[in-house]
């Protein structure tokens, strides 16, 4: 059996970094014919409590084909990444990131100091977007200044998800780079389509997303301005509080809009968000650019139709009958929103039943799950 070590600031039981840890479980969940070996911090995004009822600093099977080794802080360095491939011998080292210090930069030191022979894969993760590089941008652009200078991507294969991110890849480090693509692979749908409780003339949006400027949720609040919502409009805003600043223009904005409720509920596990789903008509993400959207494949899962920017991978929605994928301009978004607000039960519950049959389908897409594996192989 080929075996995989993997190198991520984050894994499951932790969610606090979205996007990332969410494709590298179903990444490694999906692909049981390889045996992965994971390892990572023992704390979640932005905390410092380790894992409860985890033991660190050794192997835990997650699963089967699975095991994660949790280090404390004082273990995550070249000599013990050293000492972990010398064990293990996998035949890929696959890096979940590309600005981590810890975990990708000191493991590509520890391998080069090994004198390294067998592949490695980086997966960016979409950080090579212009609106990921457009947050803290000099400190990326620097980062990419000395990651070139010091050739640490130099003999890498890329993990690209599709052919724009192969484009970001080539932009900065060079037409001559390996990639490979391979999808982001989706988490299993629920077992049934929902029962719609739409009711027409009100409308419960959620929105699931840091509260970050380049996941739109500006665009989402200015969206709704200019019009009177007559108290028709409930949108519960759920990810990470960790902009301060931008949390008060964005509750500053929402105390203008008319006739619409706002909460900025602030993060919540999988499993509390999990019985949220049923409590909305619509995802709605106006995002100003995304990988791949978890939280869009995760609604979907749940047949709650989604309304988001075009600027993500998910594209002709509305001909799937499962949502919209509108150009970031109010004049696109808000027309729909009416409409969404008008819809009755019947409409929204043929809505619902095709947004769960698409992420079926697209979980049994055997395609993906070859991709996948040819990144290993």
């Amino acid at each position: 059996m080929t075996k995989v070590m993997v190198f991520s600031d984050w894994f499951a039981p932790g969610y606090k970094a979205g996007g990332p840890i969410q494709s590298l479980v179903n990444l490694t969940r999906s692909l049981d014919q390889v045996q992965f070996f994971v390892v990572t911090s023992d704390t979640d995004h932005h905390s410092t409590e380790p894992y409860i009822n985890l033991d660190s600093n050794t192997w835990v099977r997650f699963e089967k084909h699975i095991q994660v080794m949790y280090l404390t802080k004082d273990r995550i360095n070249k000599g013990v990444f050293k000492n972990l491939l010398l064990e293990i011998q996998p035949n890929t080292v696959y890096l979940n990131s590309m600005f981590s210090p810890r975990f990708t930069i000191t493991p590509l030191i520890a391998l080069r100091a090994m004198d390294w022979k067998g592949k490695v894969v980086v997966a960016p993760r979409g950080m090579l977007k212009p609106s990921a590089l457009a947050e803290k941008a000099w400190k990326k652009k620097l980062f990419l200044i000395i990651a070139r200078w010091k050739g640490y991507y130099k003999y890498v294969r890329w993990h690209a998800t599709n052919e724009a991110e192969v484009l970001e890849i080539r932009k900065h480090f060079g037409n001559d780079s390996v990639t490979v693509i391979a999808d982001n692979l989706p988490a299993l749908p629920q077992l049934d389509a929902p029962v719609s409780q739409k009711r027409a003339g009100h409308l419960r949006l959620i929105c699931v997303a840091r509260i970050s400027p380049e996941k739109g949720i500006e665009e989402a609040l200015r969206f709704l301005m200019g019009f009177d919502w007559n108290g028709s409009v409930h949108i519960d805003f759920i990810g990470a509080k960790q902009n301060e600043s931008f949390l008060k223009k964005c509750e500053a904005i929402a105390s203008q809009l008319q006739g619409v409720q706002i909460q900025f509920v602030g993060e919540e596990s999988p499993s509390q968000l999990e019985m949220r789903w049923k409590e909305y008509d619509g995802m709605y993400l106006p995002t100003r650019g995304e990988n791949f959207g978890h939280a869009i494949a995760e609604s979907l899962n749940h047949g709650v139709p989604v309304v988001i920017s075009n600027r993500t991978p998910w594209k002709d929605l509305e001909q799937k009958g499962v949502g919209w994928n509108l150009p970031l301009e109010i004049e696109a978004f808000q027309p729909i929103l009416k409409r969404l607000v008008d819809m009755d039960q019947e409409e929204h519950q043929r809505m619902c039943n095709e947004a769960w049959k698409y992420a079926c389908d697209l979980h049994q897409e055997t395609n993906r799950y070859r991709a996948s594996e040819q990144l290993f192989l």
